[in-house]
């Protein structure tokens, strides 16, 4: 039987705790009250009183804080898990990168015209000579982007102007040379893109439209030389990468195939055709660049 003169009972009360809590404090109540009654009053049974109250308060404790970590955890994780996706604002919206806007981009390049030039004799004999120019560039575009949908699909018009070094030649013993070159390039193009990345900031696009050049062509048999210096029309198709290294300031890579047709040259002597040319205009560069939009 318990000893209601015991003092230490009060602090085993657990009726003024939250149901969970007295779950956990009831057998350590039932214990000091059990415990009292089988054993007499003396300074061991107080000490025992002692440690046991000592160990439901850690019990509760333990109790407390296993709930504590559960609900950190609970909180801690969704929010990891959002800024492992995406970006915020201070607002709470996820950040999606934009690329709308007018914009204005500036590159270096490097590009090739492989096809080799063809002359043909009087006689209809023809020879292909290895005259492939090749050479570096500078340019620059401004452009225009629509994206109707935050990350969906960018697309919009796009003028381009770049100035080129593209010079190369070849010769036939010491009797037969052509040159070739390349000294200007440009085009206005539609852009239709499509953005790689979750956060919308890397950039896949395909493009096309007209284009234009400086052509060059030479022809020297001999002493006799014709030489040509006008601009070629035609088309050019685009394929490239971009991605935004801050909201308005963007890397890109992008490759340009050109086709400005051909040029005829025919040296004559007299009225006699001693030889004609034909090169084909079938550009490749590829371009190195940064863009920055209107904010």
């Amino acid at each position: 039987m318990s000893d209601p003169a015991e003092p230490m009972l009060q602090f085993f009360e657990y009726s003024h705790l939250r149901p969970d809590l007295q779950a956990v404090s009831k057998p350590f109540s039932d214990l000091a009250h059990s415990s009292i009654g089988a054993l007499p009053r003396n300074a061991e049974r107080t000490v025992m009183l002692r440690k046991l109250l000592e160990a439901k308060d850690c019990a509760v404790r333990a109790f407390v804080y296993a709930s504590i970590l559960l609900v950190a955890l609970m909180t801690a994780i969704p929010a990891r898990a959002a800024d492992l996706q995406l970006k915020a604002k201070p607002g709470g919206e996820y950040y999606v990168a934009s690329w709308a806007g007018l914009y204005f981009s500036a590159y270096g390049l490097y590009g090739v015209n492989p096809p080799s030039t063809t002359v043909t004799d009087s006689s209809g004999a023809s020879v292909d000579l290895a005259s492939a120019p090749h050479g570096p560039g500078i340019g620059g575009s401004i452009g225009y982007y629509f994206q109707p949908t935050p990350g969906g699909v960018v697309f919009g018009p796009r003028v381009d102007l770049a100035y080129a070094n593209m010079q190369g030649g070849g010769s036939l013993a010491s009797v037969l040379s052509v040159s070739n070159a390349t000294n200007y390039l440009g085009d206005a193009d539609l852009i239709v893109g499509l953005p790689l990345s979750p956060d919308g900031r890397f950039l896949g696009y395909l493009g096309g439209g007209f284009a234009f050049g400086g052509a060059k062509p030479n022809l020297n048999v001999l002493t006799l030389q014709q030489a040509a210096s006008d601009t070629s029309t035609g088309w050019n198709a685009v394929a490239g990468l971009a991605y935004q290294i801050a909201p308005n300031w963007q890397l890109f890579m992008e490759g340009n195939y050109y086709q400005l047709g051909d040029k005829s040259l025919s040296v004559m002597d007299g009225a006699t055709l001693i030889a004609t040319s034909n090169t084909k205009y079938h550009l490749f560069t590829q371009k190195l660049g940064l863009t920055w939009k209107l904010p």
